[in-house]
């Protein structure tokens, strides 16, 4: 796969009274890539400097993850979430199918989803191995989330090709376009705050590039 186009940011300052036009930037910065998508290239990358988030002490502290979204071009397919511990090569904690009530351009406007899973069925168990959320958006039942013990073929395939992006959101071809197995992919990767709050809450926050401050996105993981 030829060298993805980076696209740079810079960060001016790092007052709190800039914060809230970083974050408008930020949005509009996303939008934009997203609609250099609809063009058939490669993928359209934008790399940031996220600081490592370091465990804390008590309430199970927090931890860096990389959170991939993979929305594919057949709309009648949900949404692959893939949590990874630590960068892009990490261990695998959760592949999830989301029923996300939006698009790629719209689904970071929604601002959290809530996943909720049924303690008879799910048991006493490690809270991420649950098989099945109820998913929560905007005070609605948006549907259900399906837990799946591994990528599918075309999803590996995508996560090889965007190894080396550690933050970002491009296009990725299906087989018709000489790219990987399946009809192709819009993605975007991004490093999240893990908070384990106990062994029936988990929270996962989008952390913004370049040292932004507040968290715009989050996915909240509960036994109910």
């Amino acid at each position: 796969m030829a060298s993805p186009l980076v696209v740079p940011r810079k960060v001016e300052g790092d007052e709190e009274a800039a914060a809230e036009g970083h974050v408008t930037g930020w949005w509009s910065h996303v939008r934009w890539i997203v609609g250099l998508m609809l063009l058939p290239c490669r993928p359209i990358v934008s790399f940031a400097s996220v600081p490592r988030t370091s465990g804390g002490g008590g309430g199970g502290g927090v931890s860096a993850v990389t959170g991939t979204l993979l929305f594919p071009s057949s709309k009648r397919d949900k949404v692959g979430l893939i949590l990874q511990e630590g960068g892009p090569a990490g261990p695998t904690l959760a592949v999830l199918d989301l029923p996300v009530p939006a698009g790629a351009t719209d689904f970071f406007g929604l601002g959290r989803l809530i996943l909720e899973c049924d303690r008879a069925r799910a048991g006493e168990g490690p809270l991420l191995s649950a098989p099945s959320w109820a998913v929560h958006c905007e005070g609605r039942r948006v549907g259900f989330a399906g837990r799946r013990a591994a990528p599918t073929e075309a999803e590996e395939w995508a996560l090889q090709a965007t190894l080396a992006v550690s933050a970002g959101a491009g296009k990725l071809p299906g087989a018709h376009e000489g790219g990987g197995p399946g009809g192709g992919f819009t993605y975007f990767r991004g490093r999240f705050d893990r908070v384990v709050g106990s062994a029936d809450s988990e929270t996962f926050h989008l952390v913004q590039p370049a040292g932004w401050l507040g968290h715009d996105f989050s996915l909240f993981f509960l036994r109910v």
